[in-house]
């Protein structure tokens, strides 16, 4: 939603930033319903959705994805 912000990076440098972190990361910038899994699945914590929730014709669906997908990450790994 911002012009002039930094360049986008792919998910493999994404899955490379996330496992070379200490700290937790934070996916924002390009995050939408069809690519946040692959977001989650490349290690971001949580990700900013805003362009792709903000034109979402039913809201509480859109978030109701989302929420699945941050379900996923929190259930205990086997």
């Amino acid at each position: 939603t911002k012009q002039g912000h930094a360049p986008e990076v792919g998910l493999d440098e994404l899955t490379a930033i996330c496992k070379g972190s200490r700290l937790p990361v934070v996916a924002i910038g390009g995050i939408n319903r069809s690519n946040a899994s692959a977001v989650f699945e490349a290690g971001a914590v949580a990700v900013a959705a805003i362009s792709d929730l903000a034109s979402a014709p039913d809201l509480g669906a859109a978030i109701a994805e989302f929420t699945r997908y941050s379900k996923r990450l929190l259930a205990p790994q086997r």
